[in-house]
């Protein structure tokens, strides 16, 4: 584990933007332009319901995915209240590989505990990428204005932090918002290491990146396919 390590993952993400569809099985759909409207944190341009955050893969484990904290943010910056019975997870928690008093359970994302090392306040669930990403859904009771996320991701040890997610999709009532890269947790308690992603941002960026790079991929494989049926 080192930082040369997470410097290599960095330089790949663009690519994982362009992959999305083949290697996670994700629609790369987002907002249409006809709705893009610069919005602030105390005018948001999106409002809904629920909220989905998908992990679509990690920073180098190959079995296990978590998260230590999960807050979502409304106008003026506020932070919505989350509570345990507005949470659902797809897988749940480690209880269904049958590990019964594992504590890294779905509530300690909103226990309000994060900036720790103490894995009895984080979220842990089993990943492959041959099965649907894990999902959280985050009920709020109502459509309402929804600016962003604050997210802290797996932090038990700078070892541990392989499990943290890297890159995640954000669905807004089943919608495709934006696609976004988590940094590695510090595996550290000390700071905050908090992220916070922008929806409006993310967005524009996700949008932007894939409009110019798949262009460019689809002409590549279609090259590709012309030489090798003339040979």
């Amino acid at each position: 584990f080192s930082e040369e390590r997470h410097r290599r993952r960095r330089e790949d993400d663009d690519d994982d933007l362009v992959d999305l569809d083949d290697d996670f099985h994700v629609v790369a759909e987002f907002t249409p332009r006809s709705r893009v409207q610069r919005s602030t944190k105390n005018n948001p341009r999106f409002v809904a319901r629920k909220v989905t955050l998908r992990l679509l893969s990690t920073w180098g484990d190959e079995h296990y995915v978590g998260l230590s904290g999960l807050h979502v943010y409304g106008a003026a910056d506020v932070e919505l209240p989350v509570s345990k019975s507005q949470l659902q997870a797809e897988p749940r928690d480690l209880r269904d590989l049958g590990y019964r008093d594992d504590p890294r359970t779905l509530e300690k994302l909103v226990d309000g505990v994060s900036r720790t090392t103490n894995d009895r306040h984080f979220w842990l669930v089993p990943f492959s990428k041959e099965a649907p990403p894990p999902r959280i859904d985050v009920d709020l009771g109502h459509a309402r204005p929804v600016w962003g996320l604050g997210i802290y991701n797996y932090n038990k040890s700078p070892e541990d932090t392989l499990r943290g997610a890297r890159l995640v999709a954000v669905d807004l009532d089943d919608e495709r918002c934006c696609v976004a890269t988590l940094r590695p947790a510090p595996g550290r308690g000390v700071v905050d290491f908090r992220q916070i992603l922008n929806f409006d941002d993310l967005a524009r960026s996700s949008a932007a990146a894939l409009a110019a790079r798949r262009p460019t991929t689809l002409s590549q494989k279609t090259t590709t396919t012309t030489t090798t049926t003339t040979t």
